[in-house]
């Protein structure tokens, strides 16, 4: 018998995270609510507001026991908040993250309450999943994370509500102390209470009554300190049925006295009645029958009141087993036929098969073994109805339970599967670095070699090659020197300039400094000859003769330079000899060609753009160029002409009519 009221408060703690009340009218308001919403357009506002109501909605009909349509607006609502995160921009996702958890609460509390606690506890673990999300931005503000930790914890208490029906104690425990834990870090002393008593059953059940009874104390002194008085009975209850398990029934008896004391100050007449059950039970066991009674008769006359069939068939029992122990058989009659009745109308096979015996135990004492006879073979046949439900439902969980730990060891053997691979693939990458720096090093010490005997043979050849050979060699370094010079002069002007008084020598130093300037911006394009660079022709040899122009106009002379370019873009390593021939066979005819005013046109146009030939022509109306005799054999100028044509291999040809005219023909795919 003790049993039968063992079982109203094992499972008093395994409720599931319900809001609201379940009053019809709040149902209809949200019914009416949520059509309202479904026209509207979506929008962040709109998306969390539906997602929301029908949260609401969905537990409120889960509550009052509507599961499929409950699980169905939480479906709504999750399909909502999925297609709404696909578009969410920055903070929305949270509004977005967090309806979608409640409908996974919503779907793993009406899987629970429909016994499919395998699916409970995937849509409880999906919740748990976006939380821990949430939990890992080290930026997540610091009151929703506490709310997000808290609702995290209140579902790990499912997830071990869940095990605890699947008989898979170990995994029950583990989450109740998952949620323990968030909630000691939170401090939320009420919740805590809570999942002591979970762990309280869990322990209970395992038959380790020492560690039941250290928990169930621990949630009896938080609730005391917190004031739960109905919490407070609950507890006192479970704590009194392990010392009755212990048969220490004074004590039990103590805590049970204590417990309803409690029960009737809340006026919580469902609990009252199962403490006065419990009550009797022990008194039976001490004998003491007429205590006993008068418990069960109080108890009753509340579950009459509250019209509670299974209790009202419990007391109506433990009623007519105690009369049979008293030798009234005739009143024990009644109260049994009475209990087995509702029992049967209930579907409460425990009882049937109590009841049933009881009779069986009844006629036998009367003589009447026909009656005796056919109660005990119904006793029998619901024992072993019971027994093969049990063995079914055994059979049922721990399938339930393989496939949960098959799926488990699966996700574990991919879980190692990625580490392993991420492992290979980090050792990788080391060896990949490890090689990387031994090849830049040996490249490195290569290049260093290689550069100093680059070094060794360009001082060798100083010393052993030909001046000219040297000068070609030693050209960047010159136009690199010169152009340092340009600026150390250009500097010096600057200065000399700002400590003039004259206003007029000042404006002639000013310009120097400027065309100095000039001259330094030429040499630094010069500079930059073997740089796999391609530079507009057009622009580079204007500058040059800019430089032509800017000086003339500085002497007030009648000498013009005119030009036409193409405009195309030339590699430096050709452009910067084309650019060279010009400056010098520009300066040559400024020099020489002309006593007074003149023209110098410079021209440089394709001949052939498909077979990439080019003619480069200078030319001046001045006194045209001397015989070949009486020219200066050594000038450096007409030199640096000829070492330039070498250069790019071009052919040059020198007119002497109407004054000098020098075409150079060359090809630009020969460079």
């Amino acid at each position: 018998m003790l049993k039968r009221v063992i079982v109203f408060f094992l499972f008093f703690y395994s409720v599931l995270i319900l809001s609201g009340q379940n009053s019809n009218n709040v149902i209809d308001s949200l019914q009416n609510l949520v059509a309202a919403q479904s026209t509207q357009e979506q929008s962040f506002i709109s998306d969390t507001s539906k997602i929301r109501n029908l949260n609401l909605l969905a537990s409120k009909l889960i509550s009052a026991g509507e599961l499929n349509k409950g699980d169905s607006l939480a479906n709504e609502a999750l399909s909502i908040g999925k297609s709404g995160l696909l578009r969410a921009e920055g903070g929305e996702s949270v509004g977005y993250k967090r309806g979608m958890a409640k409908s996974y609460r919503n779907k793993g509390n009406a899987a629970f309450y429909q016994e499919n606690y395998n699916a409970a506890i995937d849509f409880y673990s999906q919740e748990v999943s976006i939380y821990e999300s949430f939990l890992a931005d080290n930026d997540l503000p610091e009151n929703l994370r506490k709310t997000i930790s808290s609702d995290c914890a209140k579902v790990l208490g499912n997830i071990g509500n869940s095990f605890n029906r699947l008989d898979n104690y170990h995994k029950a425990l583990e989450n109740y102390y998952r949620s323990i834990k968030i909630h000691e870090g939170l401090n939320d002393e009420k919740q805590i209470g809570v999942q002591c008593g979970n762990i309280g059953v869990i322990y209970y059940r395992m038959q380790d009554l020492s560690k039941a009874l250290n928990f169930y104390e621990r949630a009896l002194k938080i609730s005391r300190k917190l004031d739960l008085k109905a919490d407070q009975s609950r507890h006192l209850s479970n704590i009194a049925m392990i010392f009755s398990d212990k048969k220490d029934y004074s004590k039990s008896l103590e805590y049970l006295s204590s417990a309803l004391k409690l029960a009737e100050e809340e006026n919580d007449l469902y609990t009252q009645t199962a403490i006065l059950s419990a009550t009797g039970t022990v008194y039976g066991e001490l004998r003491n029958y007429d205590k006993a009674l008068d418990l069960f008769n109080r108890g009753l006359q509340i579950a009459l009141e509250l019209d509670d069939k299974g209790m009202i068939s419990n007391l109506y029992g433990n009623i007519g087993a105690i009369l049979i122990r008293q030798n009234k058989l005739n009143d024990a009659e009644g109260f049994l036929l009475k209990a087995l009745n509702i029992a049967r109308e209930n579907g409460e096979l425990y009882d049937q098969k109590e009841w049933s015996y009881n009779l069986s135990e009844l006629y036998r004492k009367q003589n009447k073994m026909v009656e005796a006879f056919n109660y005990n073979e119904q006793f029998y046949q619901i024992k072993d109805s019971i027994y093969n439900k049990e063995n079914s439902m055994k059979l049922l969980r721990h399938e339930m339970n393989y496939e949960y730990e098959k799926r488990e060891a699966a996700e574990k053997a991919e879980h190692e599967k990625q580490l392993l691979i991420s492992q290979a693939e980090k050792r990788n990458r080391e060896l990949w670095l490890l090689f990387l720096v031994v090849a830049i090093s040996l490249v490195l010490i290569t290049l260093f070699f290689m550069f100093r005997g680059y070094q060794a043979k360009r001082k060798y050849a100083e010393v052993l090659s030909e001046e000219g050979e040297r000068k070609e060699l030693l050209l960047q370094e010159v136009h690199h020197r010169i152009n340092n010079n340009l600026q150390i002069i250009s500097s010096l002007l600057t200065l000399q300039a700002n400590s003039v008084e004259d206003q007029k020598l000042n404006e002639y130093l000013v310009q120097s400094q400027n065309r100095i300037q000039s001259l330094s911006v030429l040499h630094e394009l010069l500079y930059q000859n073997d740089m796999q660079l391609q530079i507009n022709i057009n622009d580079y040899i204007n500058k040059v003769l800019d430089f032509h122009r800017s000086v003339l106009h500085g002497k007030t002379s009648s000498i013009i330079i005119e030009s036409e370019i193409c405009p195309v873009a030339f590699s430096a390593k050709l452009a910067v000899p084309v650019a060279l021939i010009i400056n010098e066979l520009v300066t040559n005819s400024l020099k020489y060609a002309f006593d007074g005013k003149g023209k110098i046109i410079v021209i440089l146009l394709p001949t052939d753009k498909s077979k990439d030939e080019w003619k480069l022509v200078v030319s001046d109306n001045g006194k045209g160029m001397p015989d070949e005799g009486s020219r200066r054999k050594n000038s450096l100028g007409l030199r640096l002409v000829n070492m330039m044509v070498k250069q790019i291999k071009g052919q040059m040809v020198v007119k002497n009519t109407k004054g000098t005219t020098i075409e150079i023909l060359f090809n630009t795919s020969e460079e």
